[in-house]
């Protein structure tokens, strides 16, 4: 059987699919966060549907963002820059990890956009690899420990040639990574669908919402920008100004599968730039590889 079955929007979940494979075990997977979101919606204040907008198109950022990080990486790697393959390598599995934490509602927004790397590799080894039914390979979080190995060496003792790519105890970013990329993908964009659905059960209509917008511009603001050093102020482009209006008028978070389209239009394209090509003249595409990923 598939996940496919359990969710209301059809997505892919091929590489779920292989690592539970048994029918009644898949539903149970999936009642259990339905159990979790419904419990988390029903105990907190109707405003919460706000904050868990944010989340599912916060996660569908770090997504975008792995995807990209993971494919400039291959263009580094052509050129020979070992120290931005190893940079973009680590910090793509990086994002593909907090693109999952980002579902788990005992994590607050606040500690999501200040957690540390060790933290992150914690929490994502504690709720998606050590607990049944091991949704994720828990190699991965070996792979996450070595990049960050391999990237700490080049930023700090960057040796004379690309000998770490070659060496038998180290891994090859650019053939491992796809597969433990998209099984995260995959895994965010399953809780990206069930807090969708038990988010249009169990929230609260929100009569007045004007009370709240300041509250969701520091809560989007929070966890999608920084404050500029010499302001002090949130600096956001243009898209995210946008998403915070449409998070506001409609609350409800969307399904990675209905929002692909309309965010794939707005990651780096607006502006009429080219993502990096490799040396074929073959340009990048961070949407073609999540939409192989998810559906």
């Amino acid at each position: 059987m598939a996940f496919e079955n359990y969710v209301k929007n059809y997505a892919n979940f091929n590489r779920l699919n292989k690592r539970i494979t048994d029918d009644g075990e898949q539903k149970k997977y999936v009642d259990l966060w339905k159990s979790r979101y419904a419990a988390h919606f029903k105990t907190n204040a109707p405003e919460e549907v706000f904050l868990w907008n944010i989340r599912v198109h916060k996660s569908f950022k770090e997504i975008f963002s792995a995807s990209s990080m993971y494919e400039e990486s291959l263009v580094a790697k052509e050129s020979c820059s070992w120290t931005s393959f190893y940079f973009l390598s680590y910090y793509s599995l990086f994002h593909a990890f907090l693109a999952c934490v980002y579902f788990l509602p005992n994590e607050s927004l606040k500690n999501l956009s200040e957690i540390t790397h060790s933290k992150l590799l914690n929490i994502f080894k504690a709720n998606f690899c050590k607990e049944k039914p091991y949704i994720i390979d828990e190699s991965v979080c070996d792979i996450f420990s070595l990049l960050k190995y391999l990237r700490e060496y080049y930023s700090y003792h960057m040796p004379p040639n690309q000998f770490l790519y070659e060496h038998k105890d180290n891994i090859k970013p650019d053939i491992v990574l796809p597969e433990y990329l998209k099984s995260c993908f995959q895994l965010a964009s399953l809780l990206s669908d069930v807090v969708g659905g038990v988010s249009d059960k169990y929230h609260t209509v929100i009569l007045d919402r004007s009370k709240y917008y300041n509250d969701v511009k520091e809560w989007y603001c929070m966890v999608n920008g920084r404050k500029h050093p010499a302001t002090n102020q949130y600096l956001l482009h243009h898209v995210d100004e946008a998403r915070i209006k449409e998070i506001f008028e409609y609350p409800a978070p969307i399904p990675f599968v209905l929002d692909f389209e309309h965010y794939s239009d707005e990651f780096g394209m607006y502006d009429g730039q080219r993502f990096p090509c490799f040396l074929d003249g073959t340009e990048i595409s961070p949407s073609t590889f999540v939409y192989g990923a998810i559906f």
